[in-house]
């Protein structure tokens, strides 16, 4: 009996197709190559007849091993999926090297789904979609070969019948037709699972149960000026992650915005610890936390009213959705009004810093569209003459409110300088007597802040990595630092100095954490928002026409990141295109539920209410010129109407005639064909499907009959070809070699494609010509 080969290569792409699903879905390529490598050399072993299982108190060691380890993980994670998904990884590597039979092959069979469905849990990719599909085609021919493996080991156990001691030409003949087979019951079986999947997927979407299974999320890996806390000493280098996190779409005043740079705030900080007993020295926190408006729970589809709306500008970000990042808050735009989100979710928002904050970090994506006015004013709004900022006193003097900052001396001196604060019309400094609270504190704020940012703009650095970089004094100010050694780094550095700058002279300001996002997908219509993008910059307290408004300053030079991150190449092009395909199958079919499908239905029976508007629009044109044309026909007294309509008639009489006609003649001129190549004794059916099929062969007969050389009824096709040793060898050779085929079709079950006929009617042309010379000749 045959055994099936195919089953082993096929079990082993299942399973690196689990390990690359997997590893796509929880970011581990590590993990990957780890998986990749085992199963490898696995392979390897067995290829050169080296393998030899583990013994089984060692496979069981190790599968104690690995469960015990992954129910440490799953205390510390509140998100089981990632340890389970390893752990049931582990138990493939495990049973790779352990198995020893069939039972071995189907636990291998079951951990592989297991681990798909695991990672399908983690993950909206479109890539590991594409892989799924993929195993979900593949698997049930490697079930099916796993069931005759089965049965096939089963009968030669019974049997005692050796492989070696088989007829090889029955060994071959069972390899032709099992693949052909299994390849046609394989065809099947996935096209009647799509075609089931694509129904109970249109019909059947997610209820409310589905965040039973909802997608999981690991934290992203810490991103240039966004966190939940901002530690100026945290790390040396940060790294460049270019993961979407969000898909923005943009409208102003009713109008798409597609250019441009869009501020996205997250989180705001106003107070730099530099306590030496502080456990969070050197970082930055708020002191603005009282909430202005409070939800204990947004529902789904409901718009939430977050303060007053103000009459100007309206600024509608939608998006869709934004994937979590592990903080605690949802960036947008600056004076949000109004928000409403595809999921509950417990908010509150910050009516003093324009920020919305979300009770526990977010794990999960969330889709949320949020109205802004895109001014902030000042809440509330201070006296004339001066404003308190935090406990410190209005009429403090600037180096005595420095102080109470707590602030390093040399970040005050820093900012008198007047290169870096300017001075006014006169040449007098503009810090020089400025007074905290005043109101012409208010009145040059705005200028201070402008000088400020211009100079951290010419004679700072932009840099990620400040490894290379650590001050002489390990307990020293990084701010402080930055401004007289370093003189480079990232956003942080960038933002954190201009705002103890501005603060150290009494002006009231404050650093923002959040996303800077230019960058404009045309084929979605969208704005990406990744990881990469995170930024932080600046808001400082200004007057404008007696109000009190926060400005925004970006501090951060852009000679070296944003000129080159605003690049347009032909790989931008690619990458939204791959960007653009992975949002619609994200939003289209991953997040595909019974709201979407209300959503699909309505735009299908508003897309066909407005085909029928526009075929009876279309009607009723036609109509009327039909009706203008017969009506001049009528004035000119050509009565044609029956005449046409009788030719009509006639004609379509002769092409049913025609059709009828030429379809029982194809029918006689099978079975003649059938008779004259000795197919009469099948039944009419099968005779007429080998006749279509062996055409070439009544004219390659008919081909020889014209130089009167006609097969003796005694003799066999393949003895009428062997007996034609008188003809040229090239003609004797062609005959030959289509008798083969003649057999190969007649008894062999073969058949040919349209284009394999076509083919062997071109060498029959070639047969005539060798025998008779060229047509015409």
């Amino acid at each position: 009996m045959y055994d099936i080969r195919q089953f082993r290569p096929t079990l082993y792409v299942l399973i690196a197709m689990g390990f690359t699903g997997f590893a796509i879905a929880i970011g581990a390529p590590l993990m990957w190559l780890l998986g990749m490598g085992f199963l490898i050399f696995n392979a390897w072993l067995i290829k050169h007849d080296r393998f030899k299982p583990l013994p089984r108190w060692v496979a069981n060691g190790l599968t104690l091993i690995a469960a015990g380890y992954t129910a440490f993980e799953i205390l510390r994670d509140p998100r089981p999926i990632f340890p389970i998904g390893n752990f049931l990884l582990m138990l493939q590597l495990i049973k790779i090297y352990e198995h020893r039979g069939n039972r071995d092959y189907a636990q291998l069979l079951v951990l592989s789904l297991l681990l798909m469905v695991a990672a399908a849990i983690s993950t909206a990719s479109l890539m590991f979609g594409v892989i799924f599909i993929i195993y979900l085609l593949l698997s049930p021919y490697a079930c099916l070969l796993f069931h005759l493996k089965v049965e096939t080991d089963h009968a030669k156990k019974q049997m005692g019948l050796d492989e070696r001691l088989a007829n090889p030409m029955t060994l071959r003949q069972d390899q032709r037709y099992l693949n052909r087979s299994m390849t046609h019951l394989t065809i099947l079986v996935a096209i009647v699972a799509v075609m089931l999947a694509v129904i109970v997927f249109l019909f059947f979407p997610r209820g409310t149960g589905a965040n039973m299974l909802t997608w999981q999320y690991r934290p992203a890996m810490r991103a240039t000026g966004m966190s939940d806390s901002m530690n100026m000493q945290a790390v040396a280098s940060v790294q460049q992650n270019n993961t979407e996190i969000a898909y923005l779409k943009v409208t102003h005043n009713g109008e798409p915005v597609t250019t441009g740079t869009i501020y996205l705030r997250g989180t705001v900080y106003d107070i730099y610890q530099t306590d030496p007993t502080s456990s969070v020295r050197w970082s930055w926190t708020r002191t603005s936390t009282t909430p202005g408006r409070q939800f204990s729970l947004v529902r789904p589809g409901t718009q939430e009213n977050l303060t007053a709306p103000t009459p100007g500008d309206k600024w509608v970000q939608e998006f869709n959705p934004l994937k979590p990042i592990g903080v605690s808050f949802l960036v947008a735009m600056p004076g949000a009004t109004d928000i409403q989100v595809d999921r509950g979710l417990r908010l509150s928002y910050i009516e003093s810093d324009h920020t919305i904050t979300l009770e526990a970090p977010l794990y999960q994506q969330v889709g949320y569209t949020v109205e802004s006015s895109g001014t902030m004013e000042a809440v509330p709004q201070p006296r004339p003459n001066r404003l308190n900022i935090g406990d410190i006193d209005a009429e403090l003097t600037i180096a005595a409110n420095a102080a109470a900052l707590k602030l390093d001396p040399r970040i005050h001196d820093y900012a008198l300088r007047p290169e870096v604060s300017g001075v006014d019309a006169q040449g007098k400094p503009l810090a020089e007597g400025l007074v905290p609270g005043s109101v012409r504190s208010y009145d040059v704020a705005a200028q201070i802040a402008s000088n400020i940012e211009a100079h951290l703009h010419s004679s700072f650095e932009y840099t990620l990595d400040l490894s290379g970089n650590k001050p002489k004094d390990a307990d020293a100010d990084p701010i402080v630092d930055f401004l007289y050694d370093s003189k480079k780094g990232w956003c942080e550095h960038f933002a954190g100095a201009m705002t103890t700058l501005c603060q150290s002279l009494g002006l009231k300001a404050r650093l923002v954490s959040g996303f800077k996002v230019d960058e404009f997908n045309a084929m979605g219509g969208y704005f990406i928002a990744r990881q990469s993008h995170a930024h932080a910059w600046v808001e400082v307290l200004v007057r404008e026409k007696d109000r009190y408004v926060w400005k925004q300053f970006d501090p951060t030079t852009s000679r070296d990141a944003d000129a080159v991150a605003r690049a347009t190449t032909t790989w931008t092009h690619v990458r939204h295109f791959f960007d653009y395909l992975q949002h619609t199958w994200a939003n289209s079919v991953v997040a595909y539920d019974a709201s979407s499908q209300n959503n699909l239905l309505d735009d299908v029976e508003t897309k066909m209410v407005n085909a029928t508007i526009r075929a009876s629009s279309a009607a009723n044109s036609s109509r009327g010129w039909f009706s203008d044309t017969m009506d001049w026909l009528s004035e000119k007294k050509y009565d044609i109407s029956e005449r046409i309509i009788l030719v009509l008639m006639t004609l379509m009489s002769f092409i049913a005639i025609g059709l009828v006609t030429w379809y029982v003649w194809q029918r006689k001129k099978l079975m003649r064909r059938a008779r004259r190549i000795g197919l009469d004794s099948l039944g009419s059916n099968e005779a007429r499907r080998l006749a279509r099929q062996l055409g070439f062969y009544e004219e390659m007969i008919d081909v020889l009959a014209r130089r009167n050389i006609l097969r003796q009824p005694h003799l066999t096709p393949l003895e009428f070809s062997h007996s034609l040793t008188f003809l040229p060898g090239d003609a004797f050779e062609t005959i030959v070699r289509l008798t083969e085929i003649f057999y190969r079709v007649r008894y062999g079950k073969g058949s040919l494609s349209s284009g394999q006929r076509r083919s062997l009617a071109r060498v029959v042309d070639r047969l005539s010509t060798q025998l008779y010379g060229p047509r015409g000749s």
